[in-house]
C-alpha cells in the first residue's frame, strides 16, 4: 500500500509540474489537469482498485468467458455508425449515452482474465497443440482481427504479448 501511495503521489507531482503552465495558458488554472486527473482518473482508479481487492477471484473466474464475449461484442460495435465514433481515420471509440470509451481498454483486462481462467489447473492446455495452443490462437486471432480493423496496432501488440506471456 505504501508503494502504491508513493507511485500515485509521485505521478500526481509529475503531472502538476509538467502541466501547470499549459493549464494556466489554456484554462487560466495551473492546476486544471491535476484536478481533472484526481477527480476523473484517480477516483475511478481507486474505486476499481478497492473493488478488485475485495472481490473473490473465484467469482471472476466464472465470469471470464461471458466477460470476454461482451467485450468482443463491444469491440465490434465501434463499426456500427450509431454507436461508434471515428477520429483521425480510426474507429476506436464507443458512444453509449453520455459516456464514450475505448472497448479495447476493457478488452486488455478481460482477455488476461479469460486466459488465466482458461489455463488454470489444466496442464493439457499447455501440453497439447489441439487442446491448448490452437484454441489460444483462435481466440487471439479473433481478438487481434477486430483490433486490426479499427486500426489499433499498438493495442494488438500489447494484448498478444501479454497473452503469450500468460500462456507460456
Amino acid at each position: 500500500m505504501a508503494l502504491l501511495a508513493v507511485l500515485i503521489l509521485g505521478g500526481l507531482a509529475v503531472l502538476a509540474s509538467a502541466s501547470g503552465e499549459v493549464g494556466q495558458i489554456k484554462f487560466n488554472d495551473s492546476y486544471y489537469y491535476l484536478k481533472h486527473q484526481v477527480f476523473r482518473g484517480l477516483s475511478l482508479g481507486l474505486l476499481g482498485f478497492f473493488i478488485g481487492y475485495f472481490l473473490n477471484y473465484q467469482r471472476i473466474k466464472k465470469l471470464a468467458l461471458p466477460l470476454l464475449c461482451v467485450n468482443l461484442v463491444l469491440l465490434a460495435m465501434v463499426f456500427i455508425p450509431k454507436f461508434g465514433l471515428s477520429s483521425g481515420g480510426a474507429s476506436r471509440w464507443l458512444q453509449l449515452g453520455p459516456m464514450s470509451f475505448q472497448p479495447a481498454e476493457l478488452l486488455k483486462l478481460s482477455f488476461i482474465i479469460y486466459l488465466s481462467a482458461w489455463l488454470t489447473g489444466r496442464t493439457n492446455r499447455t501440453n497439447s497443440f489441439w487442446n491448448g495452443f490452437f484454441p489460444f490462437m483462435v481466440v487471439s486471432g479473433i481478438t487481434a482481427g477486430l483490433l486490426f480493423l479499427q486500426p489499433a496496432t499498438s493495442t494488438v501488440v500489447i494484448l498478444l504479448f501479454s497473452g503469450v506471456v500468460v500462456y507460456f
